[in-house]
């Protein structure tokens, strides 16, 4: 797990007033949650796939951002859904910036990237995209 990433995002969590609770279950397949009536972020911390914490503490940060509520919550949890996959997307463009912020356009590699933090492939167009405008918008 990289701690400094983590306690970027922790520290983003922080700013926005969501509150977090890193906690180690004993079950290694305890999914992450974000709770919005307690506005609440819980993160398991023996997940069976350690790398993939921050990126689950960015998606469940990408839910408190996104103003997700209970119902809409409750009712997706299949991963095509429409604010899974946006809360995804909201927690790699609060991660990318500050990964790759001293990194060159030419050293970056997106699979890279996506296997460090165990990101499912079928993310690697976002991963793409979100990378290329950020250094789009470095060059203006």
């Amino acid at each position: 797990m990289d701690k400094e990433l983590l306690d970027y995002l922790l520290g983003i969590a922080w700013d926005h007033g969501i509150g977090y609770k890193l906690e180690p279950m004993e079950d290694d397949h305890w999914i992450p949650v974000y709770l919005p009536a307690n506005n609440l972020i819980i993160i398991n911390t023996n997940w069976h796939i350690p790398q993939q914490i921050p990126l689950q503490l960015a998606h469940e940060i990408g839910h408190a951002l996104d103003g997700d509520n209970e119902y809409e919550y409750q009712a997706c949890f299949a991963a095509s859904s429409k604010v899974e996959n946006a809360a995804t997307r909201r927690g790699l463009e609060l991660i990318i910036p500050h990964v790759y912020e001293d990194v060159e356009p030419y050293d970056v590699n997106y699979q890279r990237f996506m296997d460090s933090l165990a990101v499912p492939s079928h993310y690697a167009g976002v991963v793409e995209e979100i990378i290329d405008d950020y250094y789009a918008g470095r060059e203006e």
